[in-house]
């Protein structure tokens, strides 16, 4: 998990870009990522930023590597982003609730 507090003017852009290996295959599914790497699969879900396949892209002068690049708009207030990662056939279970996250049985709070 990662847990960022943002706060940016309105309609400010919050950008982010995960990377992820040469060699890993990307695709979007249900408004999630999934990298695959060697008969492995990491889920990327966010709850503060939307994700879809046409933010999977190569970087610039790269050959393999892929990125998913996101962003929040900000809204002039403080507001918390959180992004679950996990490995497996499957996204984790989980939902968030303003600064309070619940996955899996676990409630995590933000800062």
């Amino acid at each position: 998990m990662v847990c960022d507090a943002v706060e940016g003017a309105e309609n400010s852009k919050i950008k982010y870009a995960w990377h992820g290996l040469p060699e890993a295959s990307w695709w979007a599914e249900d408004g999630r990522a999934v990298i695959y790497h060697d008969g492995v699969e990491l889920w990327i879900a966010s709850a503060g930023a939307t994700i879809a396949q046409e933010q999977i892209v190569r970087l610039r002068g790269s050959r393999g590597h892929q990125s998913l690049l996101a962003q929040v708009i900000g809204n002039g207030a403080r507001r918390i982003c959180w992004w679950i990662f996990n490995l497996g056939p499957q996204l984790a279970v989980w939902q968030a609730e303003g600064q309070t996250l619940r996955i899996e049985g676990m409630i995590l709070c933000a800062p």
